[in-house]
């Protein structure tokens, strides 16, 4: 059959790879739409299908949300894979419904991580705040939110604020770069805008004053930000925001954090740092997201497992392992 798979900017490469495997792999042709700025990488990496001779299984079109759209209503495309935000998800989610076509869609997260006031606070800090902060938070498993318990949360601050001003900030081509600039200068904006309104309402901007003098106009920067003290209700809690910002929270205890932890409309991913094995059990007997971390701020993520947002982070089957095949291929049954 023929599938439609849709890409974002953020991970142009291995995304749109890991879709086109899945559904090459289980017979069907693709008709491709990446994200106009990834455009480049998408062409490159269409050219190494045709160097293999797939480039006659995989149409590549690039163009913006209308190109997108034309793909989206096509009667000729069986099945359609998407990865991008909640608010296009949901659109095509509508859009296969009343055509009655499968519909798979990772829509990103605004993932938190406990930490309880048994870990060790400055060992954390240090693991956690590179890994927050790569690809300048523009990942779907980035973690935003920072749950603190409440005995600890002006030591876990000060340390983490301490890893964060100290990353190294830079054009992605050097090698000594950890956090690069943000994709636009739309974004740029955006997040400037939400980061002054948080504090203009009371939030404290603990770190993201910092940029290196030498790196003028040639990207769209945004330093490492940590703001606390926000209302629950702020777009720093609330939205994915896609850029280098990080929301403190402290909580009273586990069952407190956890309800913060829940409190979002995503349930991509989350995280507990506690070394106390009955946390661990609450957390993850209680913790409303696809995928769940023990005491890691970077997971590597494992190609059988399965690739899964709870709430309004997923919909549909989940991707890679043996879920691939219960979304690209059909079910028959024959009798002899």
């Amino acid at each position: 059959m023929l599938v439609g798979i849709i890409t974002p900017w953020n991970n142009p490469f291995s995304i749109s790879a890991s879709k086109i495997a899945a559904a090459l792999g289980f017979g069907n042709s693709v008709v491709w739409k990446p994200a106009l700025p990834a455009s480049a990488i998408s062409i490159a990496l269409h050219d190494c299908l045709a160097e293999v001779g797939l480039d006659h299984h995989v149409g590549l079109i690039t163009g913006d949300g209308i190109t997108g759209d034309i793909l989206v209503r096509s009667p000729e495309v069986k099945a359609l894979s998407f990865t991008g935000s909640i608010a296009v998800g949901r659109k095509i989610a509508h859009s296969c419904g009343r055509m009655a076509r499968p519909f798979q869609a990772e829509m990103g997260g605004n993932n938190a991580a406990i930490i309880m006031a048994d870990a060790d606070i400055e060992a954390v800090a240090q693991e956690l705040a590179p890994a927050m902060f790569s690809f300048s938070g523009q990942r779907c498993t980035a973690i935003r939110r920072v749950i603190v318990e409440e005995g600890v949360f002006n030591q876990f601050a000060e340390a983490f604020c301490e890893v964060a001003n100290n990353l190294i900030i830079g054009p992605p081509g050097d090698r000594a770069t950890q956090i690069g600039p943000v994709i636009s200068r739309q974004s740029q904006r955006s997040l400037v805008d939400i980061i002054q309104r948080a504090v203009k309402e009371g939030g404290e901007l603990l770190a993201g004053t910092r940029l290196p003098n030498n790196l003028g106009d040639r990207g769209c920067w945004i330093a490492p930000t940590v703001l606390s003290n926000l209302h629950p209700e702020s777009p720093v809690i609330r939205d994915e925001l896609f850029g280098p910002v990080v929301a403190l929270i402290s909580a009273k205890n586990l069952r407190h954090a956890m309800d913060i932890h829940n409190n979002v409309e995503q349930g991509l991913l989350g995280a507990l740092f506690s070394k106390c094995r009955e946390s661990q059990e609450y957390f993850l007997n209680n913790a409303q997201a696809g995928m769940l971390i023990l005491n890691h701020a970077r997971p590597q993520f494992d190609s059988a497992a399965p690739f899964i947002g709870w709430k309004a982070s997923g919909f549909g089957s989940p991707e890679h392992g043996r879920w691939d095949r219960d979304f690209y291929a059909k079910v028959q049954t024959l009798y002899g």
